[in-house]
């Protein structure tokens, strides 16, 4: 039973949708009205929007974050490397392109028993049944301030730092 595989924590839906997208408040998607989330799924960030990304780059210079950080801000938010072969993360977003950045990451990270729902939210929302009735569970609002990763002037590495300059 997949709810079982959730619950041990075998398997962690990892939601690559900006924050609105995740509690089930917004999406700037034309083509489809359903809001929300697959449930139990964790989010593993995104940016402002569902086309303006930056949690994984830098917005002003297009760099991509330093791996540690993306790691920490996805641990922050309840989604771990697997340990075992008994344990997967399942990347998804709205229809697949966001998550398979993610799961670039993760596998340039060394993650192994990751993989991409391409589907995403877009397929889920269609073909599951009552999907429109099932109950988003608001978690707080919108953790800030965001995280950013900042190239610090002294030895220029990247530090994880409150700040929200680049939202």
């Amino acid at each position: 039973n997949n709810n079982n595989l959730l619950a041990n924590n075998k398997v962690v839906l990892a939601d690559v949708r900006a924050w609105g997208e995740h509690i089930g408040v917004s999406h700037k998607y034309t083509f489809m009205s359903q809001l929300g989330r697959i449930p139990n799924s964790k989010w593993a960030r995104w940016g402002p929007d569902t086309y303006e990304g930056g949690d994984f780059w830098h917005l002003t210079s297009g760099r991509l974050r330093d791996l540690k950080v993306i790691e920490t801000m996805w641990r922050s938010n309840g989604i771990h490397k697997p340990n075992n072969p008994n344990q997967k993360v399942i990347f998804y977003c709205g229809s697949g392109w966001r998550s398979s950045l993610a799961w670039v990451l993760a596998r340039l990270m060394g993650w192994t028993n990751v993989s991409n729902y391409d589907g995403g939210w877009l397929e889920w929302a269609h073909s599951h049944p009552n999907s429109r009735n099932h109950k988003i569970e608001i978690v707080g609002p919108c953790p800030e301030p965001i995280w950013v990763v900042e190239n610090l002037e002294n030895g220029g590495r990247d530090q994880l730092t409150e700040h929200d300059d680049d939202h």
